[in-house]
């Protein structure tokens, strides 16, 4: 499905034939955007990636409020911090600034 000239490409039910596809249900008819999955997922997983959905918004709204009520000085001084680490000025730490910054400290 990659190949840029349709002549050259497979065909979409080619490409729904693939091994990749073979847990998908197709058994009424449906066209490929309706398709479902035949294994249903485990409960468990379901309910952690619901719980870490729920803490994951717990978190932005602590941090959205943290933000809001932070001292202007307090946020200067995290800021300079956060510079320190971001080696790179991506505006991002990434995992080996943030070791280095671990190891340093």
């Amino acid at each position: 499905m990659l190949i840029v000239n349709p002549k050259k490409r497979i065909t979409t039910q080619d490409a729904l034939k693939h091994a990749w596809f073979e847990c998908l249900d197709q058994s009424d008819g449906s066209s490929p955007s309706k398709l479902r999955f035949q294994s249903k997922l485990n409960h468990e997983v379901v309910t952690k990636l619901t719980e870490f959905k729920s803490e994951s918004l717990l978190k932005q709204a602590a941090l959205n409020i943290f933000v809001k009520t932070i001292h202007h000085k307090d946020l200067t001084h995290l800021q300079e911090e956060f510079s320190a680490i971001d080696k790179e000025n991506t505006g991002f730490i990434d995992h080996n600034e943030l070791l280095e910054a671990v190891e340093h400290h």
